[in-house]
């Protein structure tokens, strides 16, 4: 029987030191020397260390084979701790990437002034081949021969022993973390404590992708699952996690769903997914949620993304009663989203928070315009649909602007059916045409069983819809929904052999739902023979 199995994405070139021998490890600094330290480490039994005194100390890594982190751009997952975290001084912790002790790019990760002062081992990614990140820079660093890992430190008292750690160096591509796969006949299926006991219950790996904090996973990286190769299940319910904000690039963390395999089925429920990351010139720390492939099946229900750069769906996706809060953009691709709320987008001018291959699968809709203006959906293909039950807050309500509710950037005609809720305004891009009608859902209730139902044209005998039999419902009290263009005069006939024949005339009102409550009589003369 097949189990559930999570991997390192880059297990085979991604660790290049484990920080168990001072083998390339250099110090700098009056009398500092590494030492390999067993008294506190993140991984493996050890780290190495240094005694930091009143002075900058700097211990780093010289990495023999040399590092391509340009072509290929390439994050450093650091791991340090400074162990007399209230004497940090002048410029905190930094941490150096570079090619020699003399030529690398700088960052703070934590100064002398930051409240609350943490303790423990920090984990911080950083991308070197983005500029903005940089505060300060020694010589003319080529990330495509990198060989200096360093982190730097000071300190306002001496320190009675080695207090000062660097632990394994692990390098990863943009996009990469942690990969959970199952194979078929498994009767256990995957969870998000599998990550956790991955890496962080396992003291040889501990690469810094998943960490837990009261219960809260934060992470540094992508968690993908499934893959093209075996079937994989994962069912979580409650669950919150959290991508910190890091030196990065686009696309960096997040969760990945394969959906290539038919026996691939994915459930949440309840679950919190924070980002802390934000949108800065030209790169979004924010995580993607990326799901490929049109095999098997992702349901999300009830759930909250707060803060996202991408959440791309398919049509083997459901998502239910789900809020999307403080992202840049949804890609629908005929995924069922229904009932969901995306609230303050962060997509600006002329662009939307929703791009929609088939808006007839967005039923029930609630979206707010965000503070960068913009549309709430983009229309991507040509044809016919139907919008139920959308609410639209704060976008224009004049046709051709920049934020105007719909775009039309099919470069065709979309002919939209409005049934309930709000009647959107229009943007047309080049070549693109849209037809808007409105309708309205009518219900007639209080029904006794087995009753037929007829809806004309108001005196005519043009049939708009019906049933054979009321159905929906408890006995007495049967339903029956049908829609037709708004301000329309209806005559409604109600047919049961047991009460008398009863004509409802009735003239709809706007686009909002509708309801007809009735109340059928008993027939005293019927006889049944």
């Amino acid at each position: 029987m097949a189990t559930v199995t999570v991997s390192w994405d880059n297990a085979a070139s991604g660790r290049l030191d484990d920080a168990t021998a001072t083998t390339n490890w250099t110090a700098t600094g009056s009398g500092a020397s590494p030492t390999v330290e067993t008294d506190y480490y993140y991984q493996g039994t050890a780290c190495i260390s240094i005694q930091v005194k009143t002075t900058l100390y700097t211990l780093y890594y010289t990495d023999p084979t040399v590092q391509d982190m340009e072509t290929t751009p390439m994050v450093w997952l650091a791991k340090i701790i400074q162990t007399n975290k209230n004497a940090i001084d002048g410029s905190g912790l930094q941490i150096r990437i570079g090619d020699t002790a003399s030529v690398y790019y700088e960052y703070n990760i934590y100064t002398a002034t930051t409240y609350p002062t943490l303790g423990g081992f920090f984990v911080q990614a950083i991308n070197p081949n983005i500029s903005q990140w940089r505060d300060s820079t020694s010589g003319t660093p080529d990330l495509a021969n990198v060989a200096h890992f360093a982190g730097v430190t000071d300190a306002s008292a001496t320190a009675k022993a080695p207090n000062f750690g660097v632990d394994a160096i692990d390098i990863m591509e943009t996009g990469t973390g942690l990969t959970l796969t199952r194979g078929d006949g498994s009767n256990t299926d995957g969870v998000f404590q599998d990550f956790v006991d991955a890496d962080e219950g396992t003291s040889t790996g501990r690469w810094g992708i998943v960490q837990t904090r009261d219960g809260i996973l934060y992470i540094t990286g992508v968690l993908s699952i499934g893959n093209t190769s075996v079937n994989t299940e994962f069912t979580d319910s409650n669950k919150v996690l959290v991508f910190p904000d890091y030196r990065v690039s686009n696309g960096f963390c997040g969760i990945d769903f394969a959906l290539a395999n038919t026996g691939s089925i994915y459930s949440f429920t309840s679950c919190i997914f924070n980002a802390r990351g934000a949108l800065y010139t030209n790169d979004d720390t924010r995580p993607d949620y990326t799901a490929t492939g049109i095999y098997g099946s992702l349901t999300i229900d009830s759930c909250t993304f707060n803060g996202y750069r991408e959440a791309s769906f398919t049509n083997a996706c459901t998502i239910l009663s789900t809020t999307f809060l403080n992202g840049l953009s949804i890609v629908h691709n005929s995924a069922n989203l229904n009932s969901i709320i995306v609230s303050e987008p962060t997509n600006g001018e002329n662009t939307a928070a929703i791009t929609s291959d088939n808006p007839t699968e967005l039923d029930n809709l609630t979206i707010s315009i965000g503070s960068s203006g913009g549309h709430a959906i983009e229309l991507t293909t040509a044809g016919d649909y139907t919008l139920t039950n959308h609410s639209y807050s704060g976008y224009s309500t004049s046709n051709g602007a920049s934020n105007s509710t719909i775009y039309n950037n099919s470069g065709g005609i979309a002919n939209l059916n409005i049934v309930g809720g709000d009647v959107p305004t229009i943007r047309n891009g080049t070549s693109a045409t849209t037809n808007i009608t409105a309708s309205v859902n009518i219900t007639v209730t209080g029904m006794k069983d087995n009753t037929e139902v007829r809806v004309f044209l108001a005196d005519t005998t043009t049939v708009i819809d019906g049933t054979e039999n009321a159905t929906a419902g408890t006995t007495d009290d049967r339903s029956f929904t049908f829609s037709t263009s708004a301000s329309t005069d209806l005559d409604i006939r109600l047919i049961n052999t047991q009460y008398e024949y009863l004509l409802v005339q009735y003239t709809t009102t706007g686009a909002a739902s509708q309801s007809i409550p009735v109340q059928q009589r008993f027939d005293r003369n019927y006889e049944n023979p």
